[in-house]
Protein backbone atom coordinates (compact mmCIF):
# COMPACT_ATOMS: atom_id res chain seq x y z
CA UNK A 1 0.00 0.00 0.00
CA UNK A 2 2.49 2.44 0.53
CA UNK A 3 4.08 2.20 -3.34
CA UNK A 4 0.56 3.38 -3.97
CA UNK A 5 0.77 6.08 -1.14
CA UNK A 6 4.16 7.47 -2.73
CA UNK A 7 2.79 7.21 -6.33
CA UNK A 8 -0.16 9.26 -5.64
CA UNK A 9 1.89 11.74 -3.91
CA UNK A 10 4.11 12.11 -7.06
CA UNK A 11 1.69 12.33 -9.23
CA UNK A 12 -0.47 14.99 -7.31
CA UNK A 13 2.44 17.26 -7.01
CA UNK A 14 3.80 17.01 -10.49
CA UNK A 15 0.06 17.58 -11.75
CA UNK A 16 -0.08 20.60 -9.63
CA UNK A 17 3.45 21.90 -11.32
CA UNK A 18 1.94 20.93 -14.15
CA UNK A 19 -1.60 23.42 -13.85
CA UNK A 20 0.43 26.14 -12.27
CA UNK A 21 3.38 26.53 -14.95
CA UNK A 22 0.71 26.14 -17.63
CA UNK A 23 3.16 23.45 -19.56
CA UNK A 24 2.09 22.04 -22.65
CA UNK A 25 3.71 18.81 -23.14
CA UNK A 26 2.32 17.84 -26.71
CA UNK A 27 0.63 19.54 -29.67
CA UNK A 28 -2.41 17.20 -29.39
CA UNK A 29 -3.88 14.89 -27.09
CA UNK A 30 -3.42 11.95 -29.38
CA UNK A 31 0.52 12.79 -29.91
CA UNK A 32 0.63 12.45 -26.23
CA UNK A 33 -1.52 9.40 -25.97
CA UNK A 34 0.54 7.88 -28.31
CA UNK A 35 3.63 9.10 -26.50
CA UNK A 36 2.73 7.23 -23.06
CA UNK A 37 0.90 4.26 -25.11
CA UNK A 38 5.02 3.40 -26.08
CA UNK A 39 6.18 4.55 -23.13
CA UNK A 40 3.84 2.09 -21.32
CA UNK A 41 4.47 -0.69 -23.72
CA UNK A 42 8.07 -0.62 -23.33
CA UNK A 43 8.21 -0.45 -19.94
CA UNK A 44 5.29 -3.27 -19.27
CA UNK A 45 7.41 -5.74 -21.32
CA UNK A 46 10.82 -4.78 -19.62
CA UNK A 47 9.31 -5.18 -16.29
CA UNK A 48 7.13 -8.56 -17.63
CA UNK A 49 10.74 -9.69 -18.92
CA UNK A 50 12.62 -8.76 -15.44
CA UNK A 51 10.16 -10.12 -13.09
CA UNK A 52 9.61 -13.58 -14.64
CA UNK A 53 13.40 -14.46 -15.12
CA UNK A 54 13.61 -13.75 -11.45
CA UNK A 55 15.40 -10.18 -11.32
CA UNK A 56 12.88 -8.27 -9.20
CA UNK A 57 9.76 -8.82 -7.53
CA UNK A 58 7.40 -6.49 -5.13
CA UNK A 59 7.48 -7.20 -1.15
CA UNK A 60 3.26 -7.87 -1.00
CA UNK A 61 3.14 -6.03 1.87
CA UNK A 62 3.67 -2.93 -0.24
CA UNK A 63 1.40 -3.26 -3.15
CA UNK A 64 -2.55 -4.02 -3.20
CA UNK A 65 -2.19 -7.04 -4.28
CA UNK A 66 -3.98 -5.65 -7.72
CA UNK A 67 -2.43 -7.05 -11.04
CA UNK A 68 -2.60 -6.55 -14.69
CA UNK A 69 -0.89 -10.43 -15.59
CA UNK A 70 1.75 -10.67 -13.28
CA UNK A 71 2.44 -6.46 -12.68
CA UNK A 72 1.21 -5.21 -9.88
CA UNK A 73 -0.82 -2.30 -10.63
CA UNK A 74 1.26 -0.01 -8.59
CA UNK A 75 4.40 -0.34 -11.16
CA UNK A 76 2.15 -0.16 -14.02
CA UNK A 77 1.64 3.17 -12.73
CA UNK A 78 4.68 4.00 -12.08
CA UNK A 79 5.79 3.40 -15.76
CA UNK A 80 3.22 6.48 -16.62
CA UNK A 81 3.88 8.60 -13.65
CA UNK A 82 7.44 9.23 -13.70
CA UNK A 83 8.02 9.58 -17.46
CA UNK A 84 5.23 12.39 -16.81
CA UNK A 85 7.02 14.16 -14.31
CA UNK A 86 10.16 13.72 -15.94
CA UNK A 87 8.67 15.58 -18.83
CA UNK A 88 7.44 18.18 -17.04
CA UNK A 89 10.64 18.45 -14.87
CA UNK A 90 12.07 19.40 -18.71
CA UNK A 91 9.58 21.08 -19.53
CA UNK A 92 9.85 24.00 -16.40
CA UNK A 93 13.90 23.37 -16.59
CA UNK A 94 13.47 24.73 -20.51
CA UNK A 95 10.82 26.97 -20.04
Amino acid sequence: MEYIIILSIVLLITALIHWKSKIKLFKTPKRGLLTFLVIFTIGFIWDYYSITRGHWQFGEKFITGIKIGILPIEEALFILIVPYMCLIIYKLINK
